[in-house]
């Protein structure tokens, strides 16, 4: 099949018959699913993949395989279970009529992406900081109960946020949905906690692989609350440092305002 003049993954997708679609589709969900701010695109005639603008994982179909491409080091990481598939170069064959190993793909994915945000250098890291006219119980329980969350967490009076859900242990996971009032966009907002100190710390890595801290002390003018985030690639940082200390301002103000 010629994919010269593809140039969207929808296309390539449905210039297949419907069992390729299938597989293709399903692979495609999980790099979605792991990956979630990875940029999507056509290179090589293939569905290509790129994460801080480094290139991720591509996959391909062919008459009798689906091709999957994670460069060799994606596939060096699990050498032993890709073992049982053809292999080449940074490549790995999954052939049709087998159960396609998604959980294998899902691995390959998550090793890819830590892999590609691992590069980031502590200087690239950006910090911002409020000081909280509250008490300590207070201020915890605010920034982690969803009910609250929901109440604080936008940057600005045109955005909200509609849902949130929050499980505040280590290996716990925790998510938002971000959107426009006017609602012509959203987007979710997630992750896993690596450690939780209540009522001082917690770290957690972000669904693109990104790292953060936040850090709550207390002072003789209220608690201090400090968070320290690896940016994005996609947006000029002084956007993110102001999108991120708008969001700490707000919960600012919602804090002082509780009684």
């Amino acid at each position: 099949m010629k994919t010269d003049k593809i140039k969207t993954v929808d296309e390539y997708i449905k210039a297949f018959p419907r069992g390729k679609q299938t597989l293709l589709t399903n692979i495609r969900a999980v790099i979605r699913e792991v990956a979630p701010h990875a940029e999507e695109g056509i290179s090589y005639g293939m569905p290509a993949y790129k994460l801080g603008g480094k290139p991720l994982v591509y996959f391909a179909a062919f008459d009798k395989h689906i091709g999957f491409y994670a460069t060799p080091t994606g596939h060096s990481a699990i050498k032993k279970e890709l073992s049982i598939y053809k292999q080449g170069k940074g490549s790995v064959q999954f052939p049709l009529g087998e159960t396609l190993p998604i959980e294998l793909i899902k691995k390959i994915v998550k090793f890819r992406v830590q892999e590609n945000t691992s590069s980031m250098k502590t200087t690239d890291k950006i910090s911002i900081t409020s000081t909280v006219n509250n008490n300590i119980k207070t201020v915890w329980k605010t920034w982690t109960k969803p009910e609250h969350i929901k109440n604080w967490n936008n940057a600005s009076d045109d955005w909200h946020t509609t849902k949130a859900k929050n499980d505040l242990k280590v290996g716990g996971k925790f998510s938002s949905r971000m959107e426009a009032k006017n609602g012509s966009m959203g987007f979710d907002f997630g992750g896993t906690y690596d450690e939780v100190i209540p009522n001082k710390y917690i770290s957690y890595t972000l669904d693109d692989g990104r790292k953060v801290t936040i850090h709550f002390v207390e002072t003789v003018n209220g608690i201090r609350v400090t968070e320290t985030f690896e940016p994005e690639s996609e947006n000029p940082k002084d956007m993110q440092r102001q999108g991120w200390q708008a969001i700490l301002d707000n919960f600012k103000r919602y804090v002082e305002a509780v009684n």
